[in-house]
């Protein structure tokens, strides 16, 4: 999963202002758990320096 490693930094600031505020954060109010239900989910293609993980 090379995609999900360089996001920790934001998503922990995104989560500690949630938990502060009650609140989502603007960058992530369109992830919310409803993305599912509505079909709106992340496309990702995980690429990095070994091309056969993909």
């Amino acid at each position: 999963c090379y995609g999900g490693f360089k996001a920790t930094p934001a998503s922990g600031w995104c989560f500690a202002h949630t938990i502060a505020t009650g609140k989502p954060h603007p960058l992530i109010t369109a992830y919310g758990l409803d993305r599912f239900r509505t079909g709106h989910t992340l496309d990702e293609a995980g690429a990095g320096p070994s091309a056969w993980l993909q």
